[in-house]
């Protein structure tokens, strides 16, 4: 293999990655819109009281700028409403993957979680290997 076809092997991955990034960051700027509306609505439903008090009293705090929803969720928040809210999603998270667990059961189907977890597995294989690949270059 001369110089010359190493430059373009180069260039033609170079082109492969540029494109692989535009095509995250449309999906990510997508994803960023389709769910501005979302949170927009769940903000003023928390404002109005209809998602129960914790709610509230947190939605006050980030309006205020006195928290954010990541420190709420990552525990960074230590208020009794921020609390609340996390011991809410863990029970909520609990339940629904003991629900898709139960359902996969009851369809004879492997359970979603293991085939994730397999998933995630070969992905990160295939990606140590295009690393290797890459640096071999």
């Amino acid at each position: 293999m001369t110089n010359q076809d190493y430059f373009n092997r180069i260039e033609e991955l170079m082109r492969s990655l540029r494109d692989v990034s535009d095509s995250i960051t449309r999906e990510r700027q997508q994803d960023e819109r389709d769910n501005a509306e979302h949170r927009r609505e769940r903000a003023e439903a928390a404002r109005n009281g209809e998602l129960g008090e914790d709610w509230k009293k947190i939605q006050e705090r980030i309006d205020k700028g006195e928290t954010t929803l990541s420190d709420v969720f990552s525990g960074k928040d230590t208020s009794e409403a921020a609390d609340a809210l996390r011991q809410t999603a863990q029970q909520n998270i609990a339940r629904a993957m003991q629900q898709a667990r139960q359902e996969a059961e009851e369809n004879d189907e492997e359970d979603p979680f293991t085939a994730m977890q397999e998933s995630l597995t070969a992905l990160s294989k295939a990606t140590e290997e295009r690393v290797r690949n890459l640096q071999g270059f």
